[in-house]
């Protein structure tokens, strides 16, 4: 049968997310809103049959001159026909502008195969958040044949910091939907996510359990660490001061040292769910 490749619409976004639902654990979690944004910037590929009928999709995004795979998904009844990578081949046609395209993916996924087959090579691999210790290829198609300008720091984010809080990192580690949401490879293109080194504290001081304090500190080495200078930390907590109530707990503590820590190292945002 023959499939064909076009640019996914607003019409084709409920049969999107009905294809992702059974693969969202392999995929990850992705709200409504973002297929919604990914499809209004053409950033979306659908496979159709010839009665309609979507048979796979792609996503991809692009951001700081290169593009960024983040789903590719074929429904289960259309697997073993090419399908995949055919979407994978319009995705490079249609990225061509770009430096060259990066899907980072787990290194037991039989997907790996895939991107081999398509031309991509593995830059690097890098440990996955997961509390699972999963490790992710990085693989890079080049659109530049002779200027192979990508290195390992260019796979890292350089958006504006964001500091997590210490809930919102534990949350993260528990497999908490909402804080998931943080960790979408769309959303990690956009801000830097941080943590201070406040949270080894409050780590230590909160979970009674040594297993489970020992993998959420192995967990948030993981993280970028926000490393500001004592004299821009005294200057932060003197300003601060006079917004704050002085600390009554040690968890107070904690929490205001975090706010200080964030503000001296001029983070853009600090994620909490604290009011």
């Amino acid at each position: 049968m023959t499939y064909q490749i076009r640019q996914a619409t607003p019409e084709h976004l409920s049969a999107i997310i009905k294809l992702w639902g059974p693969n969202r654990k392999s995929l990850g979690f992705f709200p409504e809103g973002a297929f919604e944004e990914h499809v209004a910037r053409g950033w979306v590929l659908v496979a159709v049959d010839g009665e309609s009928s979507i048979a796979g999709y792609l996503i991809y995004r692009i951001s700081r001159g290169r593009a960024v795979l983040a789903h590719v998904c074929v429904g289960g009844d259309y697997r073993g026909q090419g399908i995949a990578k055919q979407l994978v081949e319009i995705a490079l046609q249609r990225t061509a502008h770009t430096a060259g395209v990066l899907i980072k993916c787990r290194r037991e996924y039989d997907a790996n195969e895939l991107w081999k087959r398509c031309g991509f090579i593995p830059l690097n691999e890098v440990a996955g958040r997961g509390n699972d210790g999963g490790r992710l290829i990085c693989w890079w198609f080049n659109h530049r044949p002779g200027l192979f300008e990508i290195s390992v720091e260019d796979l890292q984010s350089t958006g504006p910091l964001a500091v997590l809080d210490c809930n919102i990192y534990i949350d993260s580690q528990d497999g908490h939907e909402e804080s998931d949401m943080l960790f979408m490879g769309w959303l990690e293109d956009e801000v830097t996510l941080c943590l201070t080194s406040e949270i080894y504290v409050e780590l230590q001081r909160q979970e009674q359990d040594p297993r489970k304090r020992e993998r959420r500190i192995a967990g948030a080495s993981k993280f970028r660490q926000v490393q500001p200078e004592t004299a821009e930390v005294n200057i932060a907590e003197e300003m601060l001061r006079v917004i704050f109530e002085r600390a009554s707990t040690a968890s107070n503590t904690s929490d205001f040292r975090q706010v200080v820590l964030a503000a001296a190292a001029e983070a853009t945002y600090f994620v909490t769910r604290e009011g």
